[in-house]
């Protein structure tokens, strides 16, 4: 059972996000995540030896 914060907040990464700097951060390491799963997939495909 949630107390519903979670589908408000469903990417709660810890940092404060009603701050400018706050924000920053959210996005670097949202950018930073989907950078890795991208990297990841493309490694993924080389390895099944699909071409990229």
């Amino acid at each position: 059972m949630t107390d519903g914060r979670q589908a408000k907040n469903p990417i709660n990464l810890g940092e404060d996000r009603s701050t400018f700097e706050g924000q920053a951060v959210f996005w670097a390491r949202i950018e930073r995540i989907l950078r890795e799963d991208e990297a990841n997939r493309r490694m993924e495909r080389i390895l099944r030896g699909a071409p990229s």
